[in-house]
């Protein structure tokens, strides 16, 4: 028999709606709670498997690299540009840029890799 799938759970590791909540209060207070900063430490760690890392240390440099760069950018995200502005979105991107960042300051001196901006450069 083949595995069932249960029905109402919910497999998303952060939920956008509690996401932009608690960004919104953050940027209220104007300070970063905890539970932002774990919000931005889960997603760093989610989104880093989109690199190939030689070295654990490498790995969590490059999540406190995309950590830091998200939590100095927390009050840049304005709610008020669109209807229905998606902070999940906008801060994924966020992280993969940090990764990214750190990633190539890590590995661009490597003569066996190339650097992922030059990869995708547009002449």
């Amino acid at each position: 028999m083949g595995r069932t799938r249960k029905t109402g759970s919910n497999n998303h590791y952060i939920d956008a709606q509690e996401f932009a909540d608690e960004l919104r209060r953050c940027q209220e207070r104007q300070e970063l709670s905890v539970k932002m900063y774990r919000f931005f430490q889960l997603l760093a760690r989610k989104c880093s498997g989109s690199f190939i890392y030689t070295d654990n240390d490498d790995r969590n440099d490059c999540i406190n690299n995309a950590v830091l760069i998200m939590a100095r950018s927390y009050m840049k995200f304005d709610f008020n540009k669109k209807e229905k502005a998606n902070a999940f979105s906008y801060f994924t991107s966020v992280a993969l840029n940090g990764l990214r960042q750190a990633w190539n300051t890590l590995n661009g001196n490597n003569s066996r890799t190339y650097r992922i901006d030059q990869i995708f450069k547009e002449d």
